[in-house]
């Protein structure tokens, strides 16, 4: 399955590879079998965010893609609701 993170407002993309690749001896979630990618774009309001990242998910649907999950942190996740 495509897992999709989407860091908070003011958050790094770089923050959201502790979920990807894990911290301090305990997994990451691409040891659990999940495809990551970590979603850095966005800028400007929180419309023009919602809109841009539509924009990104558009690229993973279509005719023989695998499952798509999103997964957001703190803005992140009002952006990905």
């Amino acid at each position: 399955m495509k897992l999709v993170l989407l860091p908070g407002w003011n958050e790094g993309a770089a923050d959201m590879r502790i979920f990807v690749e894990g911290r301090h001896g305990y997994p990451g979630l691409a040891q659990f079998g999940y495809d990551c990618a970590v979603y850095d774009g966005g800028n400007g309001s929180l419309r023009n965010r919602v809109e841009q990242f539509a924009d990104y998910l558009a690229r993973f649907r279509g005719p023989g893609r695998r499952p798509l999950a999103t997964f957001g942190y703190s803005a992140g996740g009002v952006i990905v609701r």
